[in-house]
């Protein structure tokens, strides 16, 4: 059925690092036992969309012929389209990123206020951090970490990934005027197929070891790429920390 000639998992990798989407339209070519012939693009998403649009259809569609006045089958045509969507939860590129919340919390904890900012592909990996921290709610952020201290205060959240590639990794990024209180990062390795492997935990610079962390991982990634524009493998470190401002 034509639902199922095109699917999600179909979503080329290159579309999808030339931010590729929307509706391709297209007309084809029936042969006479059915099969898919000609595929003329007549409605553009891309060029990589376009060429596997055609590629897919004249692998998988197949039609009921049309026949003529003797009932015997006959070369038709037939148009429509197809609406190319991000898988819900794609990869992203093999990027630095960071995401940054600032918190204003009154001196019971309860957020007061919340700004996100936002650099590189990580809201498609990660979305807003605001979400989680609703104004007027306990924030809950130093649960577990340290008791109230009674006073309002300002507190920074940060989760980046930072790439490596024999470089060392930074310690932390955390924006100036503040005082890390809690720094948790998994170094990784992402194979030539996209998958985190090799995990490491590390607390305030303590290795805890292979924790199943990458089992968790809280992202995808497109298979990274080398000079010669294959896939190879990459090394990064996750870090999420937590500031105080001063």
């Amino acid at each position: 059925p034509p639902g199922n000639w095109v699917t999600p998992d179909d979503y080329p990798v290159e579309a999808i690092r030339a931010d590729e989407h929307g509706v391709v339209g297209f007309r084809l070519t029936i042969a006479a036992d059915g099969s898919v012939g000609d595929c003329e693009i007549v409605a553009s998403a891309g060029e990589t969309l376009d060429r596997e649009t055609c590629v897919l259809l004249r692998q998988r569609a197949r039609f009921t012929p049309a026949r003529d006045a003797k009932g015997v089958p006959v070369a038709s045509r037939w148009a429509s389209s197809i609406r190319w969507q991000f898988p819900e939860d794609p990869p992203i590129p093999w990027t630095n990123w960071d995401v940054m919340a600032t918190l204003d919390l009154d001196a019971k904890g309860v957020t007061l206020s919340c700004t996100s900012k936002i650099s590189g592909i990580a809201d498609s990996a990660i979305g807003d951090p605001c979400e989680g921290h609703p104004v007027g709610q306990p924030s809950g952020v130093l649960d577990g970490i340290m008791p109230p201290t009674g006073k309002a205060e300002r507190l920074v959240l940060e989760t980046f990934i930072e790439i490596a590639d024999g470089a060392s990794y930074v310690t932390a990024n955390r924006p100036k005027g503040t005082t890390a209180m809690k720094i948790m990062a998994i170094t990784f390795e992402v194979s030539s197929a996209g998958v985190a492997e090799n995990c490491h935990l590390l607390v305030d610079g303590t290795e805890i070891g292979d924790t199943g962390a990458c089992a968790n991982f809280p992202v995808k990634f497109l298979p990274a790429e080398g000079p010669d524009g294959m896939p190879r493998q990459r090394r990064g470190k996750l870090t999420m920390a937590l500031s105080r401002a001063q």
